[in-house]
């Protein structure tokens, strides 16, 4: 999506009628010539069996096989003995039989670490280590502020003997993995917005006077559930203020000479959420509410 546009404009296109649907379909892109184009490198990456190069010899042990050392460079694998998934950044002039510092001070190697601590015998002692970093957690990134922070695993990297990776997807760049991890953010929160905003069209093009934002619908859609940093109680207990001011001034200029008491009994009728309910079946309101939490 051009960042410079109009995003009225962009929400529109996408605006649903006759209860359409709409499928998303999102590519990784690069930018060649300062054009955006589809990086179908990464997406032939996907699929296993077309990972292999056509230059150089397969020559190193995986999981499942026989692979070129340049497959195993920034590759997204998995490791089965502990169901963990990385990223390779590199491989190194480390193996099976170099030296590894474990807790406490002592000095054991990376065979005799995975002998004892996963119960695995390396068969290919003298394969070089692939240098790894654990893959970025996917969080909620809605919020626009930073999540309290733990120990962030994903800047720690490891040595993996390759024996024992299954590879995902190769080629694939950090960059492009760390993008995937805020697109269910960015798809949540444009589904919202679409929802707001057809809402808002079905509604409210007969008063074009009345200006609303998308983003105030979507906000007036929204209950405390969603865990969002906004939700529509604000506008709740504005639209309850105002309601109170109107409806008083009306029964004061209608009932000038009746009991304040009286007047406070009327006002509370037809503010209350029974009437307005009533009045909103009556002119065919439909019923949306966003209460879905964005779970990661």
């Amino acid at each position: 999506m051009n960042h410079k546009t109009e995003k009225e404009a962009v929400l529109a296109k996408c605006c649903l009628k006759d209860d359409l649907k709409i499928d998303y379909l999102l590519l990784p892109s690069i930018t060649i010539e300062q054009t955006p184009v589809v990086d179908w490198l990464t997406i032939n990456s996907v699929h296993p069996s077309m990972i292999e190069c056509a230059h150089h010899k397969a020559n190193i042990h995986t999981e499942k096989g026989l692979v070129c050392s340049c497959i195993l460079r920034n590759a997204l694998i998995c490791t089965p003995h502990n169901g963990r998934t990385y990223i390779t950044t590199d491989i190194m002039e480390l193996n099976g039989n170099s030296p590894l510092e474990v807790r406490d001070g002592e000095v054991t190697s990376y065979k005799k670490y995975f002998k004892q601590k996963h119960g695995i015998q390396l068969r290919f002692e003298h394969q070089r280590l692939l240098k790894a970093r654990h893959v970025f957690p996917v969080k909620n990134y809605c919020h626009g502020y930073r999540q309290a922070k733990d120990r962030d695993v994903s800047k720690t990297f490891v040595e993996i003997p390759p024996e024992l990776c299954y590879i995902i997807m190769s080629p694939i760049p950090v960059s492009v993995l760390y993008s995937f991890a805020f697109i269910p953010s960015i798809m949540h929160r444009i589904e919202g917005l679409l929802v707001a905003f057809n809402f808002k069209k079905m509604h409210l093009d007969h008063c074009p006077q009345n200006g609303i934002e998308t983003f105030k619908v979507l906000e007036a859609m929204t209950t405390k559930t969603c865990k969002e940093t906004f939700h529509y109680e604000s506008l709740e207990t504005l639209g309850d203020s105002f309601l109170k001011y109107a409806v008083s001034q009306q029964l004061f200029y209608t009932y000038q000479n009746h009991h304040e008491g009286l007047l406070s009994v009327k006002r509370e009728k037809i503010i209350s959420n029974a009437s307005l309910c009533k009045l909103g079946c009556g002119f065919r309101l439909p019923v949306i509410f966003l209460s879905l939490l964005l779970l990661l």
